[in-house]
């Protein structure tokens, strides 16, 4: 039986509010538009897992491919799913000249920060041919209606993805920008968190009325 919100007793379906932080800040903008359900939509950090994995360049995304072709092909025939680690494991890992939200995301998700024994820092080798089709702005500026707000800290080295959402977008939108914030600093860091959070209820609350 599928649940959604809409079908719950307690959820006033036309005051629905969505909100995404990294990632899910992406997956939440792509989403929005098409789903016409969300009345307003906030991206906190907001990471384009696309951009992210093309960044490589067009030779090297074409390589990979080729590669999840052949894994596919060995998968169908019985071999093993390949998993493969989304962030390094440990510092030691990190390949020099590493981003600064790779560095971050190593210290917050593989230490007692945030870690969690159930999240293996795994994902199969084949989605990652999901990742590099996948542009999550496409859709702004001509099927978005919702408001939207982008939050990010101005330090943060991901900020261009928040930017550039912001700029396709044709709708109602606002960029907040919280002041001497990294990327991974608007996840568990004061004042930072407390600053957004301020931010999201007032825009939800004026928006979701």
């Amino acid at each position: 039986m599928q649940v959604t919100l809409n079908t719950l007793p307690y959820v006033d379906s036309s005051k629905i509010g969505a909100l995404g932080i990294c990632a899910g800040g992406g997956a939440t903008i792509a989403a929005a538009p098409t789903e016409k359900r969300i009345k307003a939509a906030a991206g906190v950090s907001t990471f384009d897992v696309g951009a992210a994995n093309r960044a490589v360049g067009q030779e090297a995304v074409n390589q990979t491919l080729k590669k999840v072709a052949v894994q596919r092909e060995n998968e169908a025939k019985g071999d093993p799913i390949l998993m493969v680690p989304i962030i390094p494991d440990t510092k030691e890992q990190l390949p020099a000249g590493a981003p600064e939200f790779l560095v971050e995301a190593v210290e917050y998700y593989r230490t007692p920060r945030a870690y969690h024994p159930r999240a293996t820092n795994r994902s199969t080798f084949t989605s990652v041919a999901d990742a590099l089709k996948f542009y999550p702005w496409e859709n702004l500026g001509t099927m978005m209606e919702a408001p939207l707000l982008l939050i990010a800290g101005d330090r943060a080295d991901t900020l261009p993805f928040s930017q550039a959402a912001y700029d396709a977008d044709k709708g109602p939108k606002e960029l907040y920008l919280v002041k001497g914030a990294t990327h991974v600093d608007m996840y568990d860091k004061e004042p930072y968190v407390s600053e957004a959070v301020v931010k999201l209820s007032d825009f939800f609350n004026e928006n979701l009325k």
